[in-house]
């Protein structure tokens, strides 16, 4: 939660992610003596976690997508620039 704040990319809410931990992380402390809601609870979280962590391997916003790697050399691929000449 510091590092999204410290980081200036969110709005006042910061990180959606970390927003939804702290949000439920508060829910459990209301509802962990009663089994019925700790059960919805939990599906819920896990449910949400699933999500965030494909998001993340997606590369999905908030989440910048992973660097491919180069299928070609730099040079090769200046050598395909149009107008390009050979030294």
């Amino acid at each position: 939660v510091e590092r999204s704040e410290q980081s200036g990319v969110f709005d006042s809410d910061g990180h959606p992610w970390a927003n939804e931990i702290l949000t439920a992380l508060d829910n459990y402390q209301q509802i962990k003596s009663d089994k019925d809601s700790l059960d919805k609870w939990l599906v819920a979280l896990k449910g949400r976690t699933v999500y965030w962590c494909s998001q993340v391997l997606a590369g999905m916003a908030p989440f910048p997508p992973r660097a491919r790697k180069r299928l070609n050399s730099v040079e090769e691929l200046v050598t395909r620039i149009p107008g390009h000449i050979a030294t």
